[in-house]
């Protein structure tokens, strides 16, 4: 865990970005959290990757949920919620598909004319098919 407190300090001020996506994937929420905090301003929420992903997005498939709540409660706008990856995707699918209810209402009240609704991933289902079939009953 030293490792992982330490690591911010000796980031090269390029690469913010990339450092959170890699502890975002390993899922090291306290280095996630401690270079969103410190370092917002390099890190480049909004940059979307090859396969079309945000960091919104990652943290959504990595079960990160304290993380995605933090971000759309303070950086919406860097979130890029429209956004969508090469499985058809935005962050709104995936928290619904990872059961992350309370973010997810909170983006659908706070950010509906963005959300993209209607967006129908590679499995053929949109926001609320999955909310259906899942149970979820807050969307």
């Amino acid at each position: 865990m030293l490792w992982s407190c330490v690591y911010c300090q000796y980031i090269d001020s390029e690469n913010y970005h990339d450092h959170l996506i890699r502890a975002c994937k390993n899922k090291q929420t306290d280095v996630v959290l401690r270079t969103i905090v410190q370092h917002i301003d390099k890190c480049e929420l909004d940059k979307v990757d090859e396969f079309g992903d945000t960091f919104l997005i990652l943290a959504c498939t990595n079960d990160m949920s304290n993380i995605a709540t933090y971000i759309v409660n303070n950086y919406y706008d860097k979130c890029k919620l429209d956004q969508v990856n090469i499985h058809g995707n935005t962050a709104l699918i995936v928290m619904c598909n990872k059961n992350m209810n309370n973010i997810a209402l909170k983006v659908i009240k706070n950010h509906y004319s963005i959300c993209k609704m209607e967006q129908v991933n590679e499995d053929g289902n949109t926001v609320l098919m999955i909310a259906c079939h899942k149970g979820i009953n807050v969307v």
